[in-house]
């Protein structure tokens, strides 16, 4: 009892910090204003968190493990290894936009750059794992080298957007947009198929089918 007691005071603790820690950055949160969030006194926060890093680092180390949870449901998917690279790009704009810990972890790791879980940490290798089938998929021509760099400035200005007072469905729609320009350029060269912009998942069983792109040696596509 005594153990399942902590656990849920540690938990209250990472989930007060969080929401200080997305709201204030790292600057700008006490310890004393997570305490009360919390409902808990100061005492008990140094005995599970002797100080604020460590308090931060269990943060990052939440939003991270929730992130990379969402992701590896998108390996079950069947779809292409470009349309799981678009797919990734839109499971991460909406974990930034639904989900504090995820904010506050992508907020925390560039605030402490060099602490042990950044954020980015948490997707980058299932990006790159992703574009090296795309690769091996559409061959070396496929103008697929630069897609890391894409996607890695798309998230940022997702994030941009969510704390700009962006919502999770008009951020998506923004990502589908991109997507449907840079496909047209970037998916031209690749064997003929049908990919996404606005994502796999984007519509429920039974309703009608999101614009989608062709794409084809020929170069020509039409935008979501």
């Amino acid at each position: 009892m005594r153990q399942e007691r902590a656990e849920q005071t540690r938990r209250a603790l990472i989930a007060a910090a969080g929401a200080e820690f997305d709201l204030r950055g790292y600057a700008g949160t006490s310890l004393a204003r997570i305490s009360a969030a919390a409902g808990v006194t100061m005492g008990a926060l140094t005995f599970h968190f002797p100080s604020k890093d460590n308090l931060a680092d269990a943060v990052q180390s939440a939003g991270a493990a929730t992130t990379r949870a969402a992701l590896h449901r998108l390996d079950a998917q069947p779809v292409t290894a470009l349309q799981s690279v678009i797919d990734l790009t839109h499971a991460l704009a909406q974990l930034l936009a639904e989900t504090v810990s995820v904010r506050a972890a992508s907020r925390l790791s560039r605030e402490r750059p060099g602490t042990s879980v950044p954020w980015r940490s948490a997707w980058l290798p299932a990006l790159q794992d992703a574009l090296a089938r795309a690769d091996a998929e559409h061959g070396p021509h496929a103008g697929l080298k630069d897609l890391e760099t894409l996607v890695v400035y798309l998230v940022s200005g997702a994030e941009e957007v969510v704390r700009t007072g962006g919502h999770s469905a008009g951020v998506r729609d923004q990502l589908t947009r991109i997507w449907a320009v840079a496909l047209s350029g970037t998916a031209a060269p690749a064997a003929p198929g049908t990919l996404v912009p606005a994502g796999s998942d984007a519509q429920p069983a039974g309703a009608p089918g999101p614009q989608v792109l062709q794409t084809g040696r020929a170069g020509t596509g039409g935008g979501a």
